[in-house]
């Protein structure tokens, strides 16, 4: 259930957001900075296994390389709702 702003509440634009919140645990959803939850150390075991395989496949083919990140990505479309609509951000 998505709690309905106060008229007072100042939305904030894309670039505003990524001047001031650079934590990869924040998130910009309908104008409005959304803090997410560190992932689970399940979550982070099973990203880890999944790079394992990806790179021995990718070095016994020669196709590339994987690169692994150990933060949050903030690279990921959002599922949460906005009013009615599906938030791109």
């Amino acid at each position: 259930m998505i709690a309905l702003l106060p008229p007072c509440v100042r939305t904030m634009t894309a670039s505003e957001f990524g001047v001031r919140h650079l934590d990869a645990r924040m998130e910009l959803v309908c104008g409005v900075p959304v803090e997410n939850p560190v992932p689970h150390p399940k979550h982070r075991l099973v990203c880890n296994w999944i790079a394992y395989f990806l790179t021995q496949n990718v070095v016994a083919h020669d196709v590339g390389r994987v690169l692994a990140t150990t933060r949050s990505s903030n690279f990921r479309p959002s599922r949460r709702r906005c009013g009615g609509r599906t938030s791109p951000s």
